[in-house]
């Protein structure tokens, strides 16, 4: 038997529940389809993008460590305070409730198998690396012992081994700070529709572009957060899609058309990493082009 709290969410099952569809038993289940299409599979948020243990740190005494996962409760449940009313109703949110989204956000980045996976690549390249650096003489070793953390500071491998094996609760419990801290120096607005099935969300709901470069040749397609064309959008239900800028000037609430919508969701389908959800068993096929119209 498993023990509580071991299949944990790596999209918040709450976020998740406003993609429901109501034609469905009791409306509690939503669709989930494969990245590269195909058909829906009808699922409850409950059983929807868990890892097992996935935050769950070791603790002193070898008891599991729940301290990241209970965060990461504590930033959702603020945050769907916050969706469900102000925005839900179109009140110009206040610094209160826009620093809660702005948290909810930055994890939402984070904390994803996608963002997980890409910076468990990185450091387990590393902590590579300095194992074969081990078995180098010890004169190579003082020349390239440690690895930079990107903050100037070096490291050793035994940090590096914790970045390596823990890479999601350290991701989140590091980096949730910094992303907070860019987004809270942006504008947002909330892009509407009342079209169906609305905004589409995914697997890693929240997508960094710079679209002044995102179809430039690798490597100048990089996206840096601090860039100040910068862009990050996160639906938060079929209706209602955050979207933070730069911009000198933003709205507060903008009502786009069909098409704009279809690209919205184009780009929420081609940034995820292995699925993306629906609130109704449909798809489009737009959304599957690789770039826009």
């Amino acid at each position: 038997m498993k023990e509580p709290n071991t299949d944990q969410h790596t999209v918040p099952r709450a976020y998740m529940r406003a993609w429901c569809d109501p034609s469905t038993s009791n409306g509690a289940f939503l669709w989930v389809f494969p990245k590269k299409g195909g058909e829906g599979v009808r699922q409850s948020p409950k059983s929807t993008l868990t890892g097992e243990d996935f935050y769950t740190l070791p603790g002193s005494g070898g008891e599991r460590d729940l301290s990241v996962e209970h965060a990461l409760r504590d930033v959702e449940q603020a945050f769907v305070g916050v969706r469900d009313g102000a925005i839900a109703s179109r009140r110009p949110l206040d610094d209160r409730e826009m620093a809660k989204v702005c948290e909810f956000v930055a994890a939402m980045t984070t904390r994803t198998k996608s963002f997980t996976q890409h910076h468990n690549q990185q450091w387990s390249a590393a902590l590579d690396m300095m194992r074969r650096l081990e078995q180098t003489p010890a004169a190579g070793k003082a020349r390239r012992a440690g690895v930079s953390s990107g903050t100037g500071v070096s490291m050793g491998i035994d940090q590096v081994q914790a970045m390596a094996s823990l890479t999601a609760p350290i991701n989140v419990a590091t980096m949730v700070p910094m992303f907070a801290s860019l987004l809270s120096a942006m504008r947002v607005t909330i892009l509407e529709t009342t079209s169906e099935p609305g905004f589409i969300t995914s697997d890693a709901p929240c997508v960094w572009f710079d679209p002044e470069t995102q179809f430039l040749p690798p490597p100048y397609n990089i996206t840096v957060p601090t860039s100040p064309t910068i862009e990050a959008h996160m639906p938060v239900s079929p209706r209602q899609i955050l979207v933070f800028t730069r911009r000198a000037h933003a709205p507060a609430y903008l009502a786009i058309d069909d098409v704009s919508v279809t690209e919205v969701n184009r780009m929420t389908r081609g940034y995820c990493h292995q699925s993306f959800i629906v609130s109704r068993n449909v798809t489009r096929p737009e959304w599957f082009r690789l770039v826009p119209d």
